[in-house]
C-alpha cells in the first residue's frame, strides 16, 4: 500500500512540474524586429516620436492571456524617454511579414492591418494604449484587462 501511495505522489509531482514548465514556455513570447524596425519623426523642432515594428512567428489565437504574456517584452523595448510618443506595432508573421521583409513604414500602413496583432503606445514614458487586435479590430484592452464589448476598427 505504501508503494502505491509513493507512486501516486511521484505521478502528481511529475504532472505538476510538466504543467508549470508548459505554462512558463507559453509565457515566453519572442518579439522579432520587422524591417524597418523603427521610424523616428519630428513633430516640432524639439519633439520627436518613434514607431517600432515587430512580428511574432508563433502567434496563436488572440487569447486574453496574451496581454500579460506580452507586457514584459513591451516594457523592455519602451525604455527610451527621449520621445514624446512611442508606438509599438506587433504583426503576425506571414509569407510577406517575416525576417526577410524589406518594406518600409508606408508599405505597412494600411496594407497589413489584418495582420496587426498588438498595438501599444507610450506618451511621455507612460503606457496609455495597449490593444490586442484581430482582423484589424481592437478586441481587448490590455491596460484595463478586459474584452472590448464592441470591437472597433483600429486605424
Amino acid at each position: 500500500m505504501r508503494n502505491k501511495n509513493w507512486i501516486l505522489v511521484l505521478l502528481l509531482v511529475s504532472i505538476t512540474v510538466c504543467a508549470c514548465h508548459q505554462a512558463k514556455e507559453r509565457n515566453q513570447i519572442r518579439l522579432q524586429p520587422l524591417s524597418p524596425y523603427n521610424f523616428v519623426f519630428k513633430v516640432s523642432d524639439s519633439v520627436k516620436n518613434r514607431n517600432e515594428y515587430y512580428f511574432i512567428s508563433d502567434a496563436g489565437p488572440a487569447d486574453y492571456n496574451l496581454a500579460s504574456d506580452l507586457l514584459p517584452s513591451l516594457k523592455l523595448i519602451s525604455k527610451d524617454d527621449t520621445f514624446k510618443v512611442q508606438s509599438v506595432y506587433v504583426y503576425r508573421a506571414t509569407t510577406i511579414l517575416n525576417k526577410d521583409y524589406q518594406g518600409n513604414r508606408d508599405d505597412l500602413k494600411g496594407n497589413h492591418d489584418d495582420d496587426l496583432y498588438v498595438y501599444a503606445r507610450w506618451t511621455n514614458g507612460k503606457m496609455d494604449i495597449f490593444y490586442i487586435l484581430k482582423n484589424g479590430k481592437a478586441i481587448y484592452d490590455g491596460l484595463k484587462r478586459e474584452r472590448i464589448e464592441n470591437p472597433f476598427e483600429f486605424d
